[in-house]
């Protein structure tokens, strides 16, 4: 069983994550916290879903090295496509990127495989992005990007 933890400071995604992940038996839910510097309250995580953009103003570079400080990796769940904050959670060792707006099913799976450590996207899709670099994006996912119509990607 996984321990998954939320970093958001919408009150209403959270909750709707938190009752998505406590109607699954194979995950346990330890808690959900607006920044990155309470998580270490929450006790052992395995996996971290962490929002890019954080009201408080921490960068993801500066979130996910917190999140691996307490032994845990980073899922970026987000509604935004800002192509400098991606790239940065990228570099800093995020394992997947969700959209919001994905379906319930599309956001469990990637937790799974985040939390066993085997996500890889077979194609990440933006949907607004102009002066992008296409093969800076490949390297840094290690798939296919588009940027397409699909709301869907991880």
């Amino acid at each position: 069983m996984h321990t998954i933890a939320l970093v958001e400071d919408h009150a209403l995604v959270a909750l709707g994550f938190q009752n998505l992940i406590t109607s699954q038996d194979d995950l346990t839910y330890v808690g959900g916290v607006v920044t990155v510097k309470a998580l270490p309250a929450l006790g052992k995580v395995d996996l971290v879903v962490l929002d890019l953009r954080l009201g408080d103003g921490t960068r993801p570079s500066e979130n996910i090295a917190a999140i691996h400080d307490v032994g845990a990796h980073a899922l970026i769940y987000t509604s935004g496509e800002n192509r400098a904050l991606v790239q940065e959670a990228a570099k800093a060792g995020a394992l997947g990127l969700v959209r919001k707006s994905a379906e319930p099913q599309v956001l469990l799976d990637a937790i799974r495989q985040a939390a066993n450590r085997v996500i890889r996207p077979e194609r990440v899709t933006f949907r607004h992005a102009r002066n992008t670099n296409i093969e800076e994006f490949r390297r840094y996912f290690g798939c296919e990007v588009d940027f397409g119509a699909p709301d869907n990607m991880y």
